[in-house]
């Protein structure tokens, strides 16, 4: 008589698999909330990287143009002209090299570049898409204070200050955009501050500086400001913060004059400055304002 060996196999109960289905669950609610964290702050972190490497790249134009920063344009207060305009992403292309420093991983450029672009070589449409790519840079300059443009003998003209007249912590570049695009120019929240003379503008350089009438919120044509302030009471508005965005949650990118680079809160940024709409409010206190320092 022969005996066979019998083995029985066991399947999995319908509990037993809900309750491993639970198990997964669990771990992917815990799980995917700490990777979907640490990509923000590597995109943040890249960002910054950008912010930085822009910074330096300034340094080394200022360099080599007599410690002058870079005007906003060559054409300013002039219909957008990709042949005979130039912007300040444009002037400072040769030294960053990759035109993708001037976009933030978290919303990039919806053109795409490679390196450095000389218009000699590539003429044409694609000058024109450098050129209105450079327009929606997310490095927005702090070009009202850095590289103002006043009206002079009947034409508006670019005045970049010289770095040897602005303090080194001043603000440089700070992330802008209105969640679309990125701004190559962003506003300060505040204009005016208070003196012995009176109201005294501070987009002036000093050697045209001068009071306007009226007080804080009065503005007069001396200075090329298309957005005027910011207006935080009105979030609606496409740039309730001069252009300034928050793309990080409630971090933002900046660099700073002397190069260095940083994440910071947008507390940060009017601080010393009591914001009012249409620069109605003056600097309170010029150490803790950011933009310019006033001396």
């Amino acid at each position: 008589m022969r005996f066979f060996a019998t083995t029985s196999r066991r399947a999995f109960t319908l509990v037993e698999l809900l309750v491993v289905l639970a198990i997964i669950s669990i771990l992917a609610g815990i799980l995917f909330p700490v990777f979907a964290s640490a990509k923000r702050v590597a995109v943040r972190t890249q960002c910054l990287a950008n912010f930085a490497n822009a910074g330096k790249a300034t340094l080394l134009y200022v360099g080599d143009y007599d410690d002058r920063l870079m005007p906003t344009n060559h054409r300013p207060g002039m219909p957008p002209d990709p042949v005979l305009d130039r912007t300040w992403p444009q002037l400072l292309l040769p030294y960053v090299t990759n035109f993708r420093t001037f976009d933030c991983p978290a919303q990039p450029n919806s053109m795409e570049f490679g390196g450095a672009f000389d218009p000699d070589l590539l003429p044409g449409d694609y000058a024109a898409r450098y050129y209105t790519a450079s327009l929606h840079s997310d490095l927005g300059y702090n070009a009202y204070y850095l590289s103002p443009i006043t009206y002079q003998e009947n034409a508006w003209a670019a005045r970049p200050r010289s770095t040897t007249e602005v303090p080194p912590p001043t603000l440089l570049y700070i992330e802008s955009g209105d969640g679309k695009s990125g701004a190559y120019i962003v506003s300060p929240p505040c204009r005016y501050v208070a003196d012995s003379r009176g109201w005294v503008d501070t987009f002036v350089p000093s050697a045209v500086r001068a009071a306007p009438s009226g007080g804080p919120g009065g503005y007069g044509d001396m200075v090329y400001a298309p957005v005027k302030g910011w207006n935080p009471s009105a979030p609606s508005e496409s740039l309730p913060y001069g252009g300034v965005f928050l793309r990080h949650g409630d971090r933002l990118n900046i660099a700073r004059l002397d190069g260095s680079a940083a994440s910071v809160g947008l507390a940060q940024l009017s601080s010393g400055c009591d914001v009012q709409p249409t620069w109605g409010g003056a600097i309170t206190n010029a150490g803790q304002y950011v933009w310019y320092p006033v001396q």
